[in-house]
């Protein structure tokens, strides 16, 4: 059975649903700007009924719950409609098509400098007619001072909508709302037929044309697999070029309810503190929590931290080594200032940090682990010490050993209940330390016993030297 459908709805109906919020992106999304250039190219293939590409969405619900946020530029009431659609892949075609031809706030663009700048559009209505001029050239636009320049450098200046009749400029964000308009635009040319004209031909060959536009839709149902929503998001591009690792996983773990990307934000805003640390990316980041995840991981021969690696990583996996990738890129920052590196411009080659920074958070991480393994066996010998004779224990005796362990362990340390897989083997080790005690004790004995009689020897040979010596004076006395 299929996890999609194509439907061909009409554009207006489709920028309708996103000015009421039936229709919205995920709140991963980041904003993306198109130029000035491709907004007027959009407006003109639409003003021709030419495809512009299909739209790829997904219902919101089932295993792919996605935060929802408006398309920039809507502002939905308070009683705004709950978002049952979602847009993968469109968003810049989506966005640049609402804020021109349906906000009267105008359409978010990039100057010559990339600068975000606000711009209004008109449609040449004698240009869009004439078959002899490219219909870009036809779709013209201006800031918010409304003085719009034309092909040949000429300025006209339109701020009123007596200066749009008299120019014949058309507003493109009238395109829905074209009624009144049109009959505005006939009055106030009562006497001029040929203008009258002009707009009924405009109309019947330019704004029908936006008015009966269908846009492909490929829509994912709700029962469509969370893994296949994925491979869709890293296969979707950007701006001709393919998403990131960090994009595709915030994606990924938005499915989850987990918000990669502030999370990014407040780790950076905490390592960003130690200025070597401030040229730090997201995917850097990610490579190295990557090489402690498959360095850990016994299913994986070999730590790395290709894109394929990356990309596999759950959100519970982020978060199990977030904490501990960002300790070692702290821990990396300390030591480079130790050799007196202190600005990110410092450090020889950047991805360096990576292996540095994953190095030191393994080496910390197991220091930990053994740290906090030696404590908890510590804190059993304790209580096993102040317990009754550990020998011979038969099944019942032991069970209520581990019961008296837990409970000593509960008020003593506030700690959760040790297993018996944990103690047995503790009881065995601390049975061989009380016999080796005891052998240590009996052989200590002997080896005392040993030596005072080694020491008594030597005072009864000494003794008995002594007298030999002496007799050997005496006896020449005696002769």
């Amino acid at each position: 059975m299929s996890t999609f459908n194509i439907n061909r709805p009409f554009l207006s109906d489709i920028l309708t649903d996103i000015e009421i919020g039936k229709i919205q992106l995920p709140d991963f999304q980041r904003d993306w700007i198109w130029d000035d250039y491709r907004i007027r190219s959009l407006l003109a293939s639409v003003s021709q009924a030419f495809p512009i590409g299909a739209v790829l969405t997904l219902a919101v619900g089932g295993e792919n719950s996605l935060k929802p946020r408006p398309i920039e530029g809507v502002n939905p009431a308070e009683d705004a409609e709950t978002p049952n659609t979602l847009i993968l892949d469109g968003q810049q075609r989506l966005t640049a098509l609402f804020q021109s031809v349906k906000s009267e706030h105008g359409a978010y663009t990039l100057n010559a400098k990339g600068e975000r700048i606000t711009r209004y559009y008109y449609l040449d209505m004698e240009k869009c007619l004439n078959d002899a001029i490219d219909r870009e050239k036809a779709v013209l636009s201006c800031r918010g001072n409304r003085r719009v320049q034309r092909e040949h450098g000429e300025i006209i200046d339109i701020p009123s909508p007596e200066m749009e009749y008299k120019n014949s400029m058309f507003p493109v964000n009238k395109i829905f709302d074209s009624d009144d308009w049109g009959d505005e635009y006939k009055n106030y040319w009562q006497q001029d037929r040929s203008k009258r004209e002009l707009f009924n031909t405009f109309n019947r060959e330019v704004i029908e044309r936006f008015k009966q536009y269908n846009l492909p839709i490929i829509h994912l149902l709700e029962k469509t697999p969370r893994e296949a929503v994925c491979l869709i998001f890293e296969k979707v591009n950007t701006r001709g070029v393919t998403l990131t690792v960090f994009e595709l996983l915030t994606a990924s773990f938005a499915i989850d309810n987990f918000q990669l990307r502030e999370d990014w934000d407040k780790r950076f805003k905490r390592m960003s503190k130690h200025p070597v640390l401030r040229n730090l990316d997201s995917t850097d980041f990610l490579r190295a929590l990557t090489l402690l995840f498959t360095n850990a991981n016994p299913r994986i021969s070999t730590a790395n931290c290709t894109r394929r690696s990356i990309l596999q990583l759950k959100a519970a996996d982020y978060q199990k080594w977030a904490k501990i990738t960002e300790d070692g890129f702290i821990q990396a920052a300390k030591f480079l200032n130790d050799l007196k590196i202190f600005r990110a411009k410092d450090v020889p080659y950047q991805t360096q940090l990576i292996a540095l920074a994953a190095i030191l958070a393994d080496i910390n991480s197991a220091y930990e682990l053994a740290s906090k393994a030696e404590e908890r066996e510590n804190k059993i010998y304790r209580i096993l010490d102040s317990l009754d004779e550990l020998d011979k224990l038969d099944a019942d005796a032991l069970q209520e050993l581990i019961e008296n362990v837990n409970v000593i362990s509960k008020n003593l340390f506030h700690e959760g209940e040790y297993t018996e897989a944990e103690i047995v083997p503790l009881i065995e080790k601390r049975r061989k330390q009380e016999e080796t005690t005891e052998e240590e004790g009996k052989e200590g004995l002997k080896k005392a016993h040993k030596a005072q009689q080694d020491k008594d020897q030597k005072f009864l040979v000494g003794i008995g030297a002594e007298y030999l010596v002496r007799c050997m004076l005496v006896l020449p006395i005696l002769k």
